[in-house]
Order: structure tokens, then sequence, then C-alpha cells
């Protein structure tokens, strides 16, 4: 145990610097995508609140991480900067509660409890992926792996402390994430379990007001529309007929992917995104590896969160990253097993390494995408500031050009169904990328409506598909 403080330096420090590099060298400031940027404007609304300024506006998502950006803002951070830094503080964090989580299990090896959250959790190129965003993903997994620690420490050995922290931990995970809660069912009902079978009532309500003391912030900010996130199209699109579906049509427009939900939210094992271990430590799984209570609320935890991610109407990894915390545990005895055949240390360090160049360079692979998003919004947005200030209809793109502070009014075409558009306005859409999921949507009615009524003047053509275009007066 006593490598851990140092490696959650080191590892803390390592993310820091590749943020560094990045910024240094490419100018990726870390923003990427629709929810980034949501993040990035609510956490300045809350910064010029505490400055004085008005109250914060609508928002759908916890407080948590934009609160955390705010007040590292107070304090002379940049936005940008203080949302990088949180996430990999967040990742650094998973990687300190799973190696305690994994020195606390029978038979662990302190070296292989460093090891292998590095090579699973730290490296894995999604999981680094979101230590470098605006997002609030990483720093979520960390607190969601603390409360994991905890409540795996209850099964041990119960202490009214060990309860309350894993509480703590969960309320700070669900403050960042609402799904987190779903995540954290069963550990934290085993803890309740335990709880209840040593007579702990007191500790139940210890645990609950903690809990409940996380949520003041949202609270407090969206008191008037705190429980919105209920009436989200995707959860309420929840269904397990999904976990066979492949395509769906609904507040996204139509989606179609390559295989069903269910093998979708399993790639956790076997997908090269989250790591080339798992699936090697798939055969080295034996029986004995599951007669450990701990091990069976992992496992389980991890079955009910795949379960749940596979009834949502949509896909994406980053939705998967939590169940990686809720297999490591499961698979430790495998990677224990791999680890006393190669026995030799330095065989050990140049496997390591191997797994890391390949896991650097999956990332690397990964991450061109992020990089290109991120570049083409910056364009598109230095552009619009050489231009004449009238009003722009866009979908997509309008929350990362406000962000970029754009002198442009921004009209969403996906909330409103328009049946007139403003001569000499301009009109920012991709055709490439949303025409077709988006065509029975506001999106592609807009796109259609203006094509067909309107004389278009194209201004440029951008990265990806995106096409600016003036609009001209009404077709005779």
């Amino acid at each position: 145990m006593g490598l851990r403080v140092p490696v959650f330096y080191v590892v803390f420090a390592a993310i820091l610097a590749l943020i560094v590099l990045l910024r240094w060298t490419i100018g990726f400031d870390g923003l990427y995508g629709q929810d980034s940027h949501e993040y990035y404007r609510y956490a300045g609304e809350v910064q010029a609140f505490f400055l004085g300024g008005e109250r914060p506006g609508p928002f759908f998502w916890p407080v948590g991480y934009p609160l955390a950006i705010a007040l590292l803002g107070v304090l002379g951070v940049e936005s940008g900067v203080a949302g990088q830094c949180l996430s990999a503080l967040g990742l650094a964090g998973a990687f300190l509660f799973m190696r305690r989580t994994l020195c606390s299990l029978p038979n662990s090896i302190p070296a292989a409890a460093t090891v292998y959250p590095l090579l699973c959790v730290v490296s894995a190129p999604y999981v680094l992926r979101s230590g470098v965003l605006v997002m609030s993903d990483a720093l979520c997994l960390g607190a969601m792996a603390g409360a994991v620690y905890f409540c795996t420490r209850l099964c041990r050995e119960y202490q009214t402390r060990w309860f309350v922290a894993g509480w703590l931990w969960a309320g700070v995970a669900v403050a960042i994430r609402f799904p987190s809660m779903v995540m954290l069912v069963v550990p934290l009902g085993v803890a309740v379990f335990l709880a209840l079978k040593a007579g702990r009532w007191r500790d139940l309500f210890l645990g609950l007001l903690v809990f409940g003391v996380c949520w003041i912030p949202h609270v407090f900010f969206r008191a008037g529309g705190m429980l919105e996130f209920l009436d989200h199209g995707l959860l309420s699109g929840w269904s397990p007929l999904n976990w066979f579906s492949a395509s769906f049509d609904g507040v996204d427009g139509l989606r179609s992917y390559r295989f069903p939900n269910l093998v979708f939210c399993f790639s956790t094992l076997f997908h090269p995104g989250f790591g080339v271990v798992f699936p090697v430590l798939l055969f080295f799984v034996r029986w004995d590896d599951f007669r450990r209570k701990e091990v069976w609320g992992c496992l389980f935890g991890f079955l009910c969160t795949v379960g749940f991610l596979a009834g949502l109407p949509f896909q994406n990894s980053r939705v998967l990253m939590p169940a990686v915390i809720l297999i490591l545990p499961v698979l430790y005895p495998a990677f224990l097993r791999v680890w006393a055949r190669v026995s030799n240390p330095r065989m050990i360090g140049f496997l390591a390494g191997l797994v890391l160049v390949a896991q650097g360079a999956l990332f690397a692979l990964s991450f061109r995408r992020v990089v290109v998003e991120n570049r083409v919004e910056r364009v598109i947005a230095a552009r619009l500031h050489t231009l004449p200030p009238r009003p722009l209809y866009t979908f997509a793109m309008d929350p990362a050009l406000r962000s970029r502070q754009i002198p442009n009014e921004v009209r969403s075409i996906f909330t409103h169904r328009y049946t007139h558009f403003e001569s000499g306005a301009y009109f920012l859409f991709n055709e490439q990328r949303y025409g077709l999921q988006f065509e029975n949507g506001n999106p592609g009615k807009n796109w259609k409506a203006l094509q067909s009524d309107y004389q278009l003047i194209g201004v440029e053509r951008f990265e990806q598909g995106w096409l600016l275009v003036e609009i001209g007066p009404p077709k005779p």
C-alpha cells in the first residue's frame, strides 16, 4: 500500500501533462460535443452568479461538475482549463480507489493492484479520452470508484465510517451524473443489507443524510426543474425490447447501429476502446473466482448496469465507462493468474509496456475524431467572426458557437419548425451527417423548406460536411 499516494500523483501529473501537450501542439481546448459546451456555458453562468451576476438559467443535467468548474473559475482558473483539470483529477481518483479496492481483496499483490488499473482504467483509450475533455464522465468515474471501494470494504469488515463514506461518494457521483445512481444500486444495496444485518439503523440515517447533502447545490440552482431529467426522451423510451434492437427512431432522429444494444453494452469486455487486457483475461476466468461476495456484488452490479444501458434507445461508448469500474474487481483473480504465470519482473514490465504502447496508439486513433471536431468548431466560429453579425440558423453546432462567443443571434432548427426564414441571415447545416437521421425531424424539414423556397448563396464549405450559406430572397 506504500505506493498508493505517489503513484496517484504520478498518474494525475501524467494526465495533466497530456492536456498541456494537446493544448500546446494542436490547440485542443477540451471542448467536444454539445454536452461539453453546455457544461462550459453553465459553469460560466454560475461563476458570474458568484461574482454578483444574475441567477443561472436553465440546465438539464446535475450541477455538480459545472459548479466545481465555477468554483475554480472564481479562483482565477479559466473554465476550459478547470474542466480538464477536474477530469484529470477524476481519472486519477478512479485509479486510486480501484487500487485500494483491489488491495483489499484476498490474495492481492500490491504491484499487480497498481499495474492492473493503470492498464485497464487510466490508459484504456476511451477512458483516457474522458480524462482530457471538459466533460463530467471522468470526474463521475472517480466518485463512483470511491463508492465501490467503501462498499467493498464493508463486505470484509463493517464500520460506520465506511458505510457513510460509501454513501457520500455515491451522492457526489449522482450530483455529477444522474445515471450513476442506477449503476450504484447494487453496491449501495449491499451496504444497506450489511447495515441492517448489523442493526445499525443510525448508519442508514447518516448515509441518507450525507447523500442528501450532495444534492443541495442541485436543489438550490434547479429548484424549479430539478426532476426534468425524468422526462428525457431517452429515459422515457427505455424498454427491455431495446436489448435486441439496433435501430431507433426518437428524439435524436433515426439511428441505426451495427450490433444490438445488448451486444454493444457488453463490449466493455472486448472492444479495444476499453483496452486490450479484458479480452485476454476472459480466457483465464475460473469458477473459483466467484466465491467472494465482493466479486459477486460487482458482477451483479455490472450485469444490472448492462441491462439498464441496453434498454436505452441509443448507443454511446461514453455511458459504458462506469461498467469498467464494476468489472475490474471481477476479473482481478484472472489478472493475478496471468501475473503468476509470467512471474519474471522484467517480462511483466515488457508486457505492460507493450500494452501501454498499443493502447496509446488506439487512443491516438480514437482521439483523431475529437481533434477534427474541435478544430471544425473553432474554424467555423472564426469564419463567422469575419462576417456581418446576422442571425444564424443551425443545429448541433449551436452550443459550440455560443461557447466561442460568435456575434450572431443563433436560432435553433431543432427546437423550431420555421415557415419563414429571414433573408440575409446565414444557415449552417451538415446534410451529410444529419440529413437522413433527421429527415422527418425539424432539422431535415427546415433544410428542405429552405432549399425549396429560398435562393441560397454559398459562403463556405468546411470539414466533416458542414455547409454555411446565406439566405437570399424567396424563390419566385
